[in-house]
């Protein structure tokens, strides 16, 4: 503890959930604050409106709200179901990283991903985790319980 009372907390927590867990030693692996990414993570565009009440009229505005994370991924580009929670994930952080609690609201938030050919096999693994998938015009929308 220095002169002004910070204390080291994950140090500590770290070795009760070791000790909670000591008879499963030998079946668990323990990587403290692992890193998620060799480099800084960047998510491909972020568009805000800056009026709320701004109605955008076409296929692709018409769904957005304030802010919208939008993936690209290019012709030659897999889109897998890991593409598509790290594009959640970017979402997470941007709205967790707001300089005050709930300054960007999740229900101001959109995602969308872009690709120039229907992605098969992300459907498949959508199915298999039962996710509700609804045909538009020029687009899929997906709905994850």
């Amino acid at each position: 503890m220095d002169k002004i009372g910070n204390i080291k907390w994950h140090p500590g927590f770290y070795g009760s959930i070791e000790y909670i867990l000591k008879e499963y030693k030998n079946d668990l692996t323990y990587d403290r604050e692992h890193e998620l990414s060799k480099e800084p993570v960047k998510m491909d565009m972020l568009i805000i409106k800056k009026e709320r009440d701004v109605v955008i009229d076409n296929p692709i505005g018409q769904i957005f709200r304030r802010y919208n994370i939008v993936e690209y991924k290019s012709p030659r580009d897999e889109l897998s179901i890991d593409d598509l929670y790290k594009t959640i994930g970017y979402a997470g952080l941007y709205k967790g990283y707001g300089n005050t609690v709930d300054e960007i609201l999740a229900d101001e938030m959109t995602i969308s991903i872009f690709r120039h050919t229907y992605p098969r096999e992300l459907f498949k693994s959508l199915k298999k985790i039962s996710a509700k998938i609804e045909k538009k015009i020029l687009e899929y929308i997906i709905y994850m319980v």
